[in-house]
């Protein structure tokens, strides 16, 4: 073997040794990389959505439950459970919106001051709609975060939730305003006088009035009245 030939094979060798250490270290640095990735995307999923949307969505179950019970005279035993707020924030963060904690605060405010039962009702049927588009909310969002845990990835689902979060609070909104103005026109009843009852006038039966005694009574105060002359 000459020079020339061990050179090429001293530098097909070192080549080669590169290449492959370099394929080795990319091949490592895709693998690491793609344990971010899923780390990222299991802590996403454990902050935001078991941690956040689970919690929040049990509570909005608790509340629909409450306001129908309150509607049914307490007929169902609901336990009243505190408000999640950590779930809750986690879900403003995620969100960007202040209506998840909108539509919590109409809740309450319609089980502390509403005692109308089909006012209760519809209220209790919002709340069902938020929990069925908080729902619908998690599977479209679980599906986005195995792709990516970018919140821009996800914009147009958070936007579509929001839109119908906005529209039960609306609703919600009107129910307190239909209370609103039921308890004003109670109040006005109250203030107003009331009319008065006519006596009836019942002559006497004439059967009474046939009576000798009722008679004689009545002619003598006829000649009372009007003396012959």
């Amino acid at each position: 073997m000459n020079i020339g030939q061990l050179i090429q094979t001293l530098i097909a060798t070192i080549v080669g040794s590169i290449i492959g250490g370099l394929i080795v270290i990319a091949t490592n640095l895709i693998k690491e990389g793609e344990e971010r990735r899923k780390d990222t995307q299991k802590k996403y999923e454990q902050t935001y959505v078991i941690e956040g949307i689970d919690p929040l969505v049990a509570y909005y179950q608790s509340l629909a439950f409450i306001l129908i019970n309150k509607a049914n005279n307490h007929t169902i035993s609901i336990v009243e459970k505190d408000i999640p707020v950590e779930a809750l924030s986690k879900v403003r963060i995620l969100t960007k919106n202040i209506e998840p904690l909108n539509i919590v605060l109409m809740a309450h405010g319609h089980l502390a001051n509403t005692e109308d039962k089909d006012i209760l009702t519809s209220a209790s049927a919002s709340m069902q709609n938020a929990v069925e588009a908080l729902l619908d909310y998690r599977v479209k969002l679980t599906a986005k975060i195995l792709i990516s845990t970018n919140s821009l990835d996800h914009k147009r689902e958070t936007a579509e939730l929001i839109h119908r979060l906005y529209d039960i609070d609306n609703k919600l909104i009107s129910l307190e305003d239909q209370r609103g103005r039921q308890q004003t026109l109670e109040e006005r009843d109250e203030f107003l006088p009331k009319p008065k009852v006519m006596q009836s006038y019942s002559p006497e039966p004439i059967e009474k009035l046939s009576q000798p005694h009722t008679l004689e009574k009545r002619r003598k105060v006829r000649k009372d009245r009007f003396p012959r002359i």
